[in-house]
């Protein structure tokens, strides 16, 4: 047995032996939730690399997702203990240029990737936080994010939409996901409130209609669902639910019906996501039934479940009439998020299951599991956290809407000399030591990399089995297959108490050729025109009809995206 092996195989042992400690919230004490929220976010922070300024064992968007949650816990509790390092990890992650896609991530960057930092800096503005630097504001960090993602806007395949990933050279550029629009729906509302800039409500109203037009978001009854590829014109389906895709457009849309001042779409839109989100939770404790189920959580997933509670807070500060329905949904996941928290050395470290509800941990830990426990816990103190500012209000007002439209440097000039022969043969023999460095550097990843044998794949779509899985307990009556007389979006997968290996040889998410995501009359699609934006100013789009054919989906990213390399 290899010794790293065998290291893991003694700290499991010495887990399974140790006395568990975790820690009971009671929802009614403030003392009893800053004490958990220091608990929680004390181990969040074990995983703190300070020498890049993130988190380890953990995927880039993680750490700008967690630092979000760590600005909530500054904001509720009124601890400023984190603030430098959320701070300097907030301008240092913006990368060079400023736009969060550093070059680190140039060959692992996903739009959803760039859109979660995007953000966590629209939160920096929005709660006046101290300025990047003298030459940027927080507002001018997003506003250069949501150009460059509108420049990406695809009108080339399934009438629009923002692909998956940012560049061409990525595994899944193929595939347009609910989470990389709903990213920069929400980032778009929030930048309309915060700005009071209509082009930024436009977008919103954009993205919304297209996700809508497109079946992503199933307005008969706001399933929100995973996303689809170009190849067939975004006529099949991924039908997989999971909790952050729903909260993106959930908080978008409270943002844009605080932006309207009540409008009674954005209410409708709001209600109908907020009843949708029953789906995720049992006994008003949060959970994706999608990995849960079957214990299979990546540790993209295992962030999930908390972002929604954390989007639950955002929607309870801007729509103030949604506090009496989803508070107590926040309330039963703390209690059974901090019950998880129940395992390591420690005693509290947390972990995936909360609606085990019994102190019992699961065996799993990461920057995910903590993340989303503090998330829950912070979203108790709603109330007390300060309301999002607008422009006129905060301390730094600098604003550019064409941020990240032109590209500024000096030109050099470079003399180049020939190569001589010795200069080849020089060449040569560092091109082969370096091949050798990297194949052996390779093998040793794959075969040694704690232990598991192989690293995951970030862009590399694969498939557990069908598009929706829910649980099958006789009593959980919602969690049953989709009645088929629902003509939202498609034929619907069953996975009742005997249907698991059924569900297994099911992998389809077909749209029918009478769907009316496969067949919509161009003058529904009004609506979605080009807005006028800085940088650029589409003449009329040319909607026909989404393709007719039948297709099964083979080979669906099950993310909420795939398995990514750390």
């Amino acid at each position: 047995m290899k010794f790293r092996q065998w290291l893991n195989w003694l700290l499991c042992t010495s887990f399974a032996w140790q006395t568990v400690v975790a820690f009971e919230l009671n929802i009614s004490s403030l003392d009893s939730i800053y004490s958990g929220i220091e608990t929680v976010q004390k181990g969040l922070i074990d995983y703190w690399n300070a020498s890049t300024d993130s988190f380890t064992r953990s995927y880039w968007w993680q750490t700008g997702s967690s630092l979000t949650t760590m600005l909530n816990t500054m904001l509720v509790t009124n601890n400023e203990t984190y603030k430098s390092l959320i701070h300097d990890a907030l301008v240092y992650n913006a990368g060079e240029d400023y736009n969060y896609q550093p070059s680190s991530e140039y060959f692992n960057l996903g739009n959803d990737d760039q859109g979660f930092w995007a953000l966590a800096a629209m939160s920096a503005a929005e709660n006046d936080f101290t300025s990047p630097d003298s030459s940027r504001s927080w507002l001018e960090l997003t506003q250069t994010v949501f150009n460059l993602q509108v420049a990406r806007w695809d009108i080339n395949s399934c009438e629009g939409g923002l692909r998956w990933q940012a560049f061409p050279w990525l595994s899944g550029y193929t595939y347009k996901n609910s989470i990389s629009n709903g990213l920069l729906f929400q980032l778009s509302a929030r930048l309309a409130r915060f700005s009071e800039n209509e082009t930024y409500a436009e977008w919103a109203e954009k993205i919304w209609d297209w996700s809508e037009y497109v079946g992503f978001v199933n307005t008969t009854d706001y399933s929100v669902y995973d996303g689809s590829y170009i190849t067939n014109n975004c006529s099949v389906l991924n039908l997989r639910q999971w909790t952050y895709n729903l909260g993106v457009y959930l908080a978008g849309s409270a943002y844009m019906y605080n932006y309207t001042n009540g409008s009674d779409t954005w209410k409708g839109r709001l209600d109908g996501l907020i009843t949708k989100s029953n789906y995720f939770f049992v006994e008003n404790i949060a959970q994706d039934p999608q990995c849960e189920y079957f214990n299979n959580c990546n540790l993209d997933q295992t962030s999930f479940k908390g972002i929604l509670i954390r989007f639950f807070g955002y929607a309870m500060q801007l729509a103030p009439y949604t506090h009496d329905t989803l508070m107590p949904l926040v309330q039963g996941s703390a209690v059974a998020a901090a019950l998880a928290c129940s395992g390591g050395y420690d005693g509290v470290t947390c972990g995936t299951h909360w609606s085990w509800n019994n102190g019992t941990w699961d065996s799993t830990y990461g920057v995910g599991q903590q993340g989303a426990a503090l998330d829950a816990i912070n979203t108790l103190l709603i109330d007390y956290a300060p309301t999002p500012k607008k422009l006129s209000s905060v301390s730094d007002q600098r604003s550019d809407p064409s941020a990240g439209v032109h590209t500024h440097g000096t030109t050099v000039n470079v003399t180049i000399t020939p190569a001589t022969e010795s200069d080849r043969g020089g060449a040569g023999f560092l091109t082969a030591l370096t091949i050798a460095i990297f194949l052996l550097g390779s093998i040793w990843a794959v075969f040694d990399f704690g232990g598991s044998g192989k690293l995951p794949a970030r862009n590399e779509p694969y498939v557990t089995f069908i598009s929706i899985l829910r649980p099958s307990s006789d009593e959980d009556e919602k969690y049953k297959s989709v009645d088929s007389s629902d003509t939202g979006n498609s034929s619907r997968e069953k996975a009742d108490a005997t249907g698991v290996e059924e569900a297994k040889q099911s992998d389809t998410a077909i749209i029918s050729p009478s769907s009316p995501v496969a067949k919509r009359s161009d003058a529904s699609l009004s609506t979605l025109q080009n807005p006028t934006h800085p940088i650029e100013s589409n003449s009329n789009t040319s909607f026909s009809n989404l393709s007719d054919d039948s297709q099964k989906l083979s080979d669906a990213p099950n993310h909420g995206n795939a398995d990514r390399v750390l």
